[in-house]
């Protein structure tokens, strides 16, 4: 009984996660938690500071510092895994394929970025935030597609995908040279000597897996100590992971994402929402809302992003650099480029190290990420219905039916 019990909990768990759920419940319970009479405990909570000893090193943090600077390091270590097995033997290993994606990514960072500035252009101790809103949120972005995306072709699932890894390695690139501390040359010395040290292991087919923890370990404390943001070491640890295919077809990346991926998706990412959204309302009006933050992170999610994507998907169409998704129509394309606004999880990290020395900046950036992504989601809902009930083909293109008459 126990175990029917427990397998039920988990199968409930495992569908709440696929569908970004557990992600939405764990901002909302923070938000209601520090706008209620437990804010103090909430605060308190994600304050706490937890200290690691070993032998002489002493390192002491807050939960949240440890959530946002170890734990999206392990995030990120997917991230970079994802994207090295697309550009090997995935839906990226050709450059025709990254191009689309690629120039939409770009395009999709570049716009969002100068409406935040636009709006913002006028008060300079605010424009550290230029970066919050470039980024798409993967998770939320493929759950929301499988929610509403009926009749939407797998092909635009996967440019949706590669999309969204290749602007969250942009927003890494971002950090590491923008939001980093002064650089620390010896330590950045260490990081190459450890970066050797697994690739050449790596290249033996090493693969005792104690090793490379330690490893792991050390180049994240090396990148902690370096003054270069120490999530980007999960990144280069992603990208570091050996692909080859053993006797048995197995693989240490393939083997190790496996591994970790449940575990980010059921843990770390519920964690680093839970501890970065409590949004204090009480000082909130109609009025502020209007505040230059908070509107230039909401309307570059929602309208930069869906015009930088699109916008550059129908020029790359339309000169033929490029071709749409196998039976994606202009439609289909616009809603996906309406859902990349959807910028939770990298937004809310990159407002962290933006201002961090400001929670009243904080608090507004969090306000226009949550806006922003609303907004995306419940506009690509209406386009997908509009699109789903259409007249048949009436938003395919010559060359697409032609293309899906001889199929």
């Amino acid at each position: 009984m126990i175990v029917k019990i427990t397998n039920h909990i988990l199968a409930f768990c495992q569908n709440v996660a696929e569908k970004g759920m557990l992600l939405l419940l764990a901002v909302f319970i923070a938000i209601i938690l520090s706008n209620s009479a437990y804010s103090e405990l909430y605060k308190a909570f994600t304050t706490s500071e937890i200290t690691i000893t070993a032998g002489s090193l002493h390192l002491s943090m807050s939960l949240k510092d440890w959530v946002n600077d170890f734990l999206m390091a392990i995030f990120f270590m997917i991230v970079g895994m994802e994207m090295k097995r697309e550009i090997i033997e995935g839906h990226l290993n050709t450059w025709s394929a990254r191009a689309l994606p690629f120039i939409a990514a770009l395009m999709g960072v570049l716009t969002p970025m100068s409406i935040f500035v636009m709006y913002n252009q006028h008060n300079p101790d605010v424009l550290d935030g230029w970066a919050i809103p470039v980024a798409t949120d993967i998770a939320f972005a493929l759950s929301i597609l499988a929610i509403i995306g009926r009749g939407i072709p797998d092909s635009l699932r996967v440019f949706l995908a590669a999309l969204a890894i290749i602007d969250d390695l942009m927003a890494v690139v971002i950090i590491a040279f923008w939001y980093s501390a002064s650089i620390e040359i010896l330590y950045i010395i260490a990081i190459c000597a450890i970066m050797l040290t697994i690739f050449l292991l790596n290249r033996l087919q090493y693969s005792g897996i104690f090793i490379h923890i330690i490893l792991a370990l050390l180049l994240w404390y090396s990148f902690y100590c370096s003054g270069v943001h120490a999530t980007v070491s999960g990144v280069c640890m992603g990208f570091l992971m050996p692909l080859y295919r053993g006797k048995d077809n197995s693989s240490p990346l393939v083997s190790t994402e496996r591994v970790l991926a449940p575990y980010s998706a059921y843990f770390i990412l519920p964690l680093f929402a839970f501890v970065n959204s409590g949004i204090d309302l009480s000082f909130f009006s109609v009025e502020q809302l209007s505040n230059s933050i908070t509107a230039g992170v909401a309307i570059g999610l929602f309208l930069g992003k869906q015009i930088g994507v699109f916008g550059a998907v129908w020029l790359m169409v339309r000169f033929g650099f490029a071709k749409l998704p196998l039976h994606a129509n202009y439609g289909q394309m616009y809603a996906v480029a309406v859902l990349c606004g959807i910028g939770f999880t990298m937004s809310m990290f990159i407002n962290i190290l933006a201002y961090d020395s400001t929670p009243m900046y904080q608090t507004y950036a969090q306000l226009g990420v949550i806006l922003g992504s609303a907004l995306s989601v419940l506009w690509a809902s209406i386009v997908l219905y509009m699109a789903r009930y259409s007249i048949k083909g009436s938003l395919l293109t010559g060359v697409q039916a032609k293309q899906a008459a001889q199929e």
